[in-house]
């Protein structure tokens, strides 16, 4: 009997890993509108923020990533600058599961006159994740950014309160390591438009008949001038900090430790959904649990 249980397992992990990838290929497309705010509340404009993450698989794009094909619909990393209400927005994806870590997240930065302040990163509420509720995304259905796309679309809202001395006394946006992926390339000229894919769906680049969004990309106030279209991004090199870190309040220019322990708990209900493909990353990992039951059940 033994003689066949090789074969039985390597089909239980070929189907495992086609549901796997046909869950990833429809995490939704995400209008992410974000505000910065200073340490009295008010708003705080012609603040760069840069976002950089993972695609849909699960990879980045980043030389120590191998010899793994890059998504040419996606962009991975851009910047947007706050406008005079502190306002900035991001067209993305929801990033896959990166393999060393058990949540999905996204990286970010906010520079202010040419100055990095601030580092940290976004979770997903739907994740059940135990970190600050400030660093935590809710997400809502919302009208689809590319028409008839079995893609669906999804919008959150964040504000990010940083303390900038000015006698305020928060609560502040807690600070977390950039990790080892942050690109050592300008890219503050990438913009904040980060599908780079048309009103039919396919890569390219952003086209005006993309159905419009609740809220205008930031005009640019920085001497680097970033703008809201791209058609490609440039490899980065690595930058020499952790990828893991853990939740904690801090002020500019501090971050957390890193930790190799995900928490597990979360403080308030989840999102309304619009169906499970906001959800893929807890899906993907109930479907391991259960080929994994199969496979020590039957064999």
């Amino acid at each position: 009997m033994s003689t066949f249980r090789l074969p039985w397992r390597l089909l239980l992990l070929i189907e495992f890993v086609c549901i796997s990838s046909s869950l990833a290929q429809e995490l939704p497309f995400l209008i992410f509108n974000g505000k910065v705010e200073n340490d009295l509340g008010d708003p705080v404009p012609g603040a760069q923020i840069q976002i950089w993450q993972t695609d849909t698989d699960g990879n980045y794009d980043h030389p120590s990533a191998g010899e793994i094909p890059q998504d040419p619909s996606f962009q991975y990393f851009g910047t947007s600058t706050s406008d005079e209400n502190g306002d900035f927005q991001f067209l993305t994806r929801r990033p896959g599961l990166y393999p060393a870590r058990p949540v999905t997240h996204i990286h970010f930065k906010v520079w202010l006159d040419g100055v990095d302040i601030f580092t940290s990163q976004l979770y997903f509420r739907d994740e059940n994740t135990a970190f600050d509720d400030m660093l935590i995304l809710d997400l809502v259905e919302a009208t689809d950014i590319v028409e008839n796309s079995a893609v669906p679309t999804f919008s959150t809202n964040k504000t990010i309160v940083l303390d900038l001395g000015l006698g305020g006394s928060g609560p502040f946006t807690p600070s977390q390591a950039a990790g080892p992926f942050y690109p050592r390339v300008d890219f503050f000229s990438l913009g904040s438009n980060l599908i780079n894919i048309t009103a039919d769906g396919q890569p390219g680049t952003p086209e005006p008949s993309v159905a419009p969004v609740a809220m205008t990309p930031a005009p640019s106030s920085s001497p680097t001038g970033p703008n809201d279209v791209v058609t490609s991004a440039p490899s980065v090199t690595t930058n020499a900090t952790d990828e893991t870190s853990s939740p904690s309040s801090a002020t500019i220019g501090t971050s957390s430790p890193p930790t190799d322990t995900e928490q597990t708990s979360s403080p308030s209900a989840a999102p309304k959904s619009k169906d499970s493909s906001a959800n893929q990353p807890a899906i993907t990992l109930v479907m391991v649990a259960l080929f994994g039951f199969v496979a020590l059940t039957l064999f």
